[in-house]
């Protein structure tokens, strides 16, 4: 009991950690979005809507195997969807024209090809800062007006590797070959202004080699759902079903896994421009959007060190965004 009773404080304090480190940049990251208006605020977030929706469906499972009846395990599992180049900047989407200045009415930032590049969320360095260019310049000049009072500040990134994902997993054996599988993040007040981070999922992994004798590698199919909320800023949904192979050398777990995952994520927050700059929406416009991550098969290998109870594993997944997981976890037949 003792032990068992240490296992669970072990898991939680690593994910309120994990979390708690977490939500100091997830407050800058939406405080940084609470200033751009919709079509740039999808694009400034888009590594990491996109990095959380492939995250929610990495790191169920680390064995083909399923548990005997009533056998069971507990842990932490933590993924991260690596970021690449192409995530850390975007081409922002400009006004066409700025109301009120005569030759302002085509490209008054510049042509979109001419555009530098800002930092999306995850990037590296200070965001751009786009000023009225040619004839629109100087007709603004010309009119005695200032050209930087038209100037556009987009908000730099937080030079992220990666966008990580944590849950506390647990798994029971049932009868007939079936094991199932809870993923959960209890409700965690990170700041005032974020609110809570909670998550909920489950899984269902059969085994399909129980109806073969002497067959000499595990195989079992399994499906998982997770959800992901963050404050009233975010709400993520992920699913994912497969077949998992794997074989089991004592020491050492092998497995691999083919797997069709999709997942949607969407963003609510409320514009924050009390100085009424011309390149946003009013102070306080409700801005809502949706990423949808199209269905893709993924393929997964991994490993399980077996120290006894204690399982220490890591899997890679490559895809449109390659994924690694670990877990550690203690576990009973």
């Amino acid at each position: 009991m003792k032990k068992g009773c240490a296992v669970s404080t072990l898991t939680v304090a690593l994910a309120t950690v994990v979390f708690s480190a977490g939500s100091l940049s997830a407050q800058d990251a939406l405080d940084r979005l609470e200033t751009l208006a919709r079509d740039n605020a999808m694009l400034y977030v888009q590594p990491v809507t996109q990095g959380v929706g492939t995250a929610l469906n990495q790191g169920i499972f680390h064995t083909a195997g399923v548990h005997t009846f009533f056998g069971f395990h507990l842990g932490v599992s933590v993924s991260g969807v690596l970021l690449e180049d192409v995530d850390d900047a975007f081409i922002p989407v400009l006004p066409n024209s700025i109301p009120g200045a005569g030759a302002c009415s085509t490209n008054p930032y510049g042509a979109p090809a001419s555009l530098t590049p800002t930092a999306t969320v995850t990037g590296p360095g200070s965001g751009q800062t786009y000023e009225p260019m040619g004839q629109c310049r100087l007709a603004i000049q010309a009119a005695g007006g200032n050209p930087s009072n038209y100037a556009l500040n987009f908000p730099g990134g937080l030079d992220l590797p990666a966008v990580p994902f944590a849950v506390i997993q647990g798994s029971v054996g049932l009868l007939l070959g079936t094991e199932v599988s809870v993923r959960m993040i209890p409700a965690v007040e990170t700041t005032e202004e974020v609110g809570k981070i909670q998550a909920i999922g489950f899984g269902v992994k059969h085994s399909l080699s129980q109806y073969i004798p002497l067959f000499p590698v595990d195989v079992s199919v399994y499906y998982g759902k997770q959800s992901l909320d963050v404050g009233d800023y975010v709400e993520a949904s992920g699913s994912s079903y497969g077949l998992i192979v794997g074989k089991d050398l004592g020491l050492l777990t092998l497995y691999g896994a083919a797997s069709r995952q999709s997942a949607d994520v969407d963003v609510s927050y409320t514009v924050d421009n009390p100085d009424n700059d011309p390149g946003l929406p009013a102070d306080g416009t409700k801005v809502t959007f949706k990423e949808e991550l199209d269905t893709e098969t993924r393929l997964t290998g991994g490993l399980t060190l077996n120290l006894g109870p204690i399982k220490l594993n890591a899997d890679y997944s490559p895809g449109d965004r390659n994924t690694v997981s670990a877990k550690l976890l203690v576990s009973v037949r």
